[in-house]
């Protein structure tokens, strides 16, 4: 995982984005595991370890369980944006 966080480091260097370490979480999926004093670091900022987070959109958190309600209200949400503006629940499909 480490290496995956310095390939990411270096590919927004050369390519000129900026990742906020500020903004990253991480999540362990199976918290049981022995490793417990694993570090992530991102442009020398310590990532830490939350139980969710929001991932596009999407949440997650350790115990790996569909939310199917969220999901659909978001895939209502994206189809009303990517629809013109007389698609809503009034006059269209609900």
């Amino acid at each position: 995982m480490n290496l995956m966080l310095k390939t990411v480091e270096e590919f927004s260097r050369r390519h000129r984005y900026d990742i906020n370490p500020s903004k990253s979480s991480c999540i362990r999926v199976h918290p049981k595991s022995p490793d417990q004093s694993t570090n992530f670091v991102l442009e020398i900022t310590r990532i830490p370890f939350d139980t969710s987070t929001t991932h596009l959109g999407i949440h997650r958190n350790t115990k790996c369980k569909v939310n199917t309600k969220d999901k659909v209200e978001l895939g209502r949400r994206t189809a009303y944006s990517l629809m013109g503006a007389g698609f809503n629940g009034k006059n269209g499909p609900n």
